[in-house]
């Protein structure tokens, strides 16, 4: 993702997340490196992305965090949860 994750492009990014899945990929890494602005809106989009991902055997994470992607998942304490080691 590059740009900014809202309210208003979340549902954009549900949409992506939610088809990636349905494809039977067994692996899916969100990009959030070219954030330049994420808020609670995405950080749900992705916890409930990654609660489905697990229900349905395909790993899930967030890599190349921002710095505004980074401080949201932490603030959120959701960070452990998404980010791959």
């Amino acid at each position: 993702m590059e740009g900014e994750a809202d309210f208003t492009t979340s549902p954009q990014l549900a949409e992506a997340l939610q088809e990636a899945m349905a494809n039977r990929v067994g692996r899916v890494d969100v990009d959030l490196g070219s954030l330049s602005f994420c808020d609670c809106s995405c950080v749900h989009v992705l916890l409930t992305a990654r609660e489905h991902a697990r229900e349905t055997g395909v790993m899930f994470a967030c890599v190349a965090l921002s710095p505004c992607a980074e401080r949201v998942l932490e603030l959120t304490q959701a960070r452990p949860l998404l980010h791959a080691a």
